[in-house]
């Protein structure tokens, strides 16, 4: 110990007896900005459902299919059902694994039962490039024009449906060939979504009769109720009476779990199975990487794909970093902008928002592989839009309510922590997603 009469004044050690401490609050390191959350949009509800009323659309088709379920492709519609069981006795349904390579020299029909594909041919100067990439419900065949083969990639395994050209004479007649297997990527309606042409008339001479027509709604509305995340913390009397200064312990503690329920909140918005984006994206608005990681191209297709207003591109990290390495590449360095006070990157003009959330897989090769999604936001874009109920709130947070349970036998105080919240797509283009991203290349 230090001998007083050598000092000439007090030690610090013994000077901090009186001295207090200032505490901070309470901090986290799983708390992410959410920059997603606070662009989407957000609808008040007056009860705890909304229901979205579209515009009926002769298109329906699983997302899996097999053969019984193939006369809900468009191709097979209005077939008499004892062509619809020639098709099956004289088709081949062939499993393909990841990586399959099928090669068309046959012409023969090919219809995606389940799995994604991806269609590639050789165009003038004899160079691979990519036709389509396509998913369960869509089918091709190879125009008697076209000289070149066909090849079809695996990218996620699946069902194919192989339907041989003499079965396909015989199934359909030369209308429903022209109209059908001449766009073969494509299927033949109104409109490519499904939606029925109004009845028009334009650029007409003389008195003709003005087209009648109506239209039709869809009969089986969507009906999204909100979806809740709940918690009980509890916090002793006594704690809460001793030891509440200069930090509360009640609203320390409710401050995380709130913290945890928002986190939470935002991986259900993208994850989940029942109304989660990812979930709602549909099967012909999703595209594969052409070469593995995303590149400038991948993501001028994904734009193609959600080309009526993109608002946002929303990926993991670890995906934007991969972007962003074959930007560096090509020499072609993506702009940066500031979003809610956060730097962020973006490719023709739409920001690239990081989202811990969006799911990294490992898949057959064992490389790990993400998505990314361009999503157009907002109610009159109809895009998507989140739900919630306004007057339910708690400390600034709409729709989130805080409960007092009441002391149980043990001397707590619990409290119910409640949050009501559902995402919802208003229309199927408001959404495109490219997929099997992997995110381990590098150029090194």
């Amino acid at each position: 110990m230090e001998k007083m009469e050598n000092r000439k004044s007090n030690s610090i050690s013994n000077s901090k007896i009186l001295s207090g401490v200032q505490s901070s609050n309470i901090f986290a390191e799983f708390i992410t900005p959410k920059l997603f959350m606070r662009m989407l949009p957000w609808i008040d509800l007056e009860t705890g459902i909304f229901r979205i009323n579209r515009v009926y659309k002769n298109k329906s088709y699983a997302s899996d299919m097999d053969l019984e379920s193939i006369s809900k492709i468009p191709i097979f519609n209005g077939l008499a059902q004892e062509k619809i069981n020639f098709l099956k006795e004289n088709c081949v349904v062939k499993d393909c694994s990841l990586g399959d390579e099928i090669i068309d020299d046959k012409k023969s029909l090919y219809v995606i039962l389940s799995g994604e594909y991806q269609l590639n041919t050789l165009n003038q100067n004899n160079r691979k490039v990519v036709v389509a990439n396509l998913a369960s419900g869509k089918f091709f065949k190879k125009k008697n024009s076209c000289s070149h083969s066909v090849m079809l990639k695996t990218f996620m395994p699946g069902k194919l449906m192989i339907v041989p050209e003499e079965v396909v004479n015989k199934i359909f007649d030369a209308s429903h060939k022209d109209n059908y297997l001449e766009k073969p990527i494509s299927c033949k309606y109104d409109y490519e979504t499904g939606e029925q042409v109004c009845s028009l008339i334009s650029s007409y001479e003389g008195e003709p009769e003005i087209p009648r027509g109506f239209t039709k709604y869809s009969e089986n509305p969507k009906e999204i109720e909100l979806d809740v995340i709940q918690a009980v913390t509890g916090l002793h009397t006594r704690v809460h009476e001793l030891y509440n200064n200069p930090n509360p312990q009640l609203e320390s503690q409710l401050r995380i779990v709130i913290a945890n329920i928002l986190e939470r909140e935002e991986w259900e918005i993208f994850n989940n199975s029942n109304h989660g984006l990812i979930n709602q994206v549909s099967m012909d608005r999703i595209m594969t990487t052409r070469t593995g990681p995303a590149t400038p191209e991948d993501l001028d297709d994904l734009l193609a794909l959600l080309w009526k207003e993109p608002s946002v591109i929303v990926a993991h990290p670890k995906a934007i970093a991969s972007f962003g390495r074959e930007c560096t590449k090509r020499g072609v360095p993506p702009v940066v902008e500031e979003v809610f006070g956060s730097k962020v990157i973006t490719w023709r003009g739409v920001p690239i928002i990081p989202c811990d959330k969006m799911p990294i897989k490992t898949n057959g090769l064992g490389y790990k592989t993400t998505s990314m999604m361009a999503i157009r936001l907002g109610y009159e874009k109809q895009g998507v839009v989140g739900l919630h109920k306004k007057e339910v709130s708690y400390g600034g947070v709409p729709s989130l309510s805080v409960k007092k349970m009441g002391i149980d036998e043990n001397s707590v105080m619990n409290y119910l922590v409640s949050k009501y919240y559902n995402v919802v797509a208003l229309v199927d283009d408001s959404m495109a997603m490219l997929t099997n991203i992997e995110i381990g290349h590098y150029h090194d």
